[in-house]
């Protein structure tokens, strides 16, 4: 049908052939660190993460998008931050609740 044919001309999938890898299309680096602070006799984590996502766009959906690449490049940089704030809070918790655990058990023994 005409509108496969379209979506697939804007998407850029007419240009990927079948049983061929295309590389991972975002890269992700975390550093976790444990902080002492000898002043409270305290440790604490330190969490930095760098996250890229590239996304390939085909010239021909470029030319007809409503508006310029730096705002679409600002608008999706929102969105990412967005949908990817809720897993962080989840991770968080969960490192939280497993230092807190292991703080525990090493001083209950």
């Amino acid at each position: 049908p005409p509108s496969v044919w379209l979506y697939n001309k804007l998407t850029g999938n007419s240009e990927k052939k079948e049983n061929t890898f295309y590389p991972a299309s975002g890269k992700a680096l975390s550093v976790i660190s444990i902080l002492e602070n000898p002043d409270s006799n305290t440790l604490s984590y330190s969490f930095d993460v760098k996250l890229e996502i590239t996304v390939n766009f085909p010239g021909t959906l470029l030319k007809i998008l409503p508006m310029s690449k730096e705002k679409m490049e600002q608008q999706a940089g929102k969105s990412v931050s967005k949908a990817v704030s809720k897993d962080v809070d989840n991770a968080m918790k969960m490192a939280y609740d497993s230092f807190v655990k292991t703080s525990k058990t090493a001083q209950a023994s």
